[in-house]
């Protein structure tokens, strides 16, 4: 009978990077006290689920090249494993990523059809859906300035195109 298991995990850049985490007390820490102005995101994944760890990576990716400060965007990952009585509360599954963003300390609401509009996305995202979903943001949120109005959801429907 031939051995169906694999001898080691694959190995590919998503594995390989070392991804720091923060404990989802200090975003809401970081949020509560107005400590960071602009953008922020918060990444809530596994580091066992492949979507999971990629969607951390694409973030970090970004960060590390400079992308995410130049469009003032201030990241911060959680590990899910961690957040379970958040995942519990938000009815999150474990293991299923989700993003959740606040501008100037307040939150940012996201439309995505046949679901409630809410502060939490979920399902992965790699480096191109963020960087268009920052840019949405950012022309919302200029846009709410602009009208003196209040922001708007922001429309994720384009994360179930294929």
């Amino acid at each position: 009978m031939t051995d169906l298991f694999l001898r080691s995990a694959p190995q590919d850049e998503v594995f390989a990077t070392n991804i720091a985490v923060a404990k989802r007390d200090h975003v809401e820490f970081m949020i509560s006290a107005k400590q960071e102005r602009g953008i922020v995101f918060c990444i809530s994944a596994v580091k066992w689920s492949y979507p999971g760890r990629a969607s951390m990576y694409h973030l970090v990716q970004l960060e590390q090249e400079g992308k995410l400060k130049s469009m003032k965007v201030k990241p911060f990952i959680v590990d899910q494993e961690k957040d379970r009585a958040f995942c519990k509360q938000n009815k999150v599954m474990v293991g299923v990523p989700m993003l959740q963003a606040w501008f100037d300390s307040q939150p940012i609401y996201f439309a995505r059809n046949a679901w409630k509009t809410s502060q939490i996305v979920c399902g992965p995202l790699n480096a191109d859906q963020y960087i268009k979903l920052i840019k949405l943001m950012t022309r919302a949120i200029s846009q709410a300035q602009k009208t003196q109005s209040t922001l708007k959801a922001i429309d994720v429907n384009f994360l179930d195109e294929k």
